[in-house]
């Protein structure tokens, strides 16, 4: 008997991630922050799935533009980071 070796390899599509519209939020009553600003949700595509969504939005946005991270995670391990940015 004659064997060879045969090599399979397998290529995931591209995944993506596309950021909500910017915000533009109003200072709370008194301060120079706003809290509770609706960032909305990113798109998200991978044909293997997405595990995790976070961002790193403070909970008080200062007065200015705050840019925010969005990033997933696939069960496989691929990571993939967007921003955002929003004026407040």
């Amino acid at each position: 008997m004659i064997s060879a070796p045969q090599t399979v390899t397998v290529n995931d599509a591209a995944a993506t991630i596309t950021c909500p519209a910017n915000v533009t939020a109003s200072a709370n009553a008194g301060v120079c922050y706003a809290t509770g600003v609706a960032l909305g949700t990113p798109a998200t595509s991978d044909n293997c799935g997405i595990l995790t969504v976070t961002n790193n939005a403070p909970t008080q946005c200062p007065k200015g533009v705050t840019t925010v991270t969005w990033t997933w995670w696939t069960p496989a391990g691929t990571r993939q980071p967007a921003r955002k940015r929003n004026g407040h």
